[in-house]
């Protein structure tokens, strides 16, 4: 498949918006983690109508990254990835080491 180049600048706003709406809406449709993280922030996809309101979507934090690492990390992925994990650690450059969970396929 081949993909258009956008020539104007409301062309671009326009496939991102609609990119941007898509994997949102897919988050919060199969990740645990990210309805969750909409949930607790009063957002809900349906509310992204315009680029004026990206800002909108929550944050994804450190702190709420290590939590759920620690409780319960397959609430990260969507329920077509939940297979076998591996975990590593980073080196905590930034003060506190951060775990890291993955597939086998994003493994390799």
């Amino acid at each position: 498949m081949f993909l258009t180049v956008p020539h104007s600048r409301k062309q671009v706003q326009r496939s991102t918006l609609r990119r941007t709406k898509r994997i949102v809406r897919f988050a919060y449709k199969n990740s645990a983690f990210y309805r969750d993280l909409y949930d607790r922030n009063g957002f809900h996809p349906s509310e992204l109508k315009a680029m004026s309101d990206l800002p909108k979507i929550p944050v994804v934090e450190r702190a709420d990254l290590r939590q759920v690492l620690e409780t319960q990390p397959a609430n990260l992925y969507t329920r077509r990835v939940r297979r076998s994990f591996w975990r590593q650690t980073t080196s905590g450059s930034s003060g506190v080491p951060i775990q890291v969970v993955a597939t086998r396929i994003e493994r390799l």
